[in-house]
């Protein structure tokens, strides 16, 4: 498979990296590189180069572990106490 992404590319060009992926996602390609371009565009706007979606879902990610160990720590509790 052709790389889709190179170090000297400046700007990537989606179509053909459509054309390269479309192989291996089939009919899923499309859709693919739309929501890739997309991360991309937000990545590009975001000082880190993250893009904001992904930081976001982690942050949710991180919040829901949080929740869900509060209420394992009385189960915890009670098997350090048996």
């Amino acid at each position: 498979m052709a790389v889709v992404l190179s170090a000297n590319v400046s700007q990537p060009d989606i179509k053909k990296m459509q054309i390269q992926l479309t192989g291996f996602l089939d009919k899923d390609t499309a859709a693919f590189c739309k929501e890739l371009w997309k991360l991309c565009l937000s990545a590009q706007s975001n000082p880190q180069g993250v893009p904001k979606e992904l930081l976001e879902a982690k942050k949710l990610e991180l919040i829901q572990e949080k929740v869900c160990m509060k209420k394992l720590e009385p189960e915890r509790l009670a098997l350090t106490k048996a």
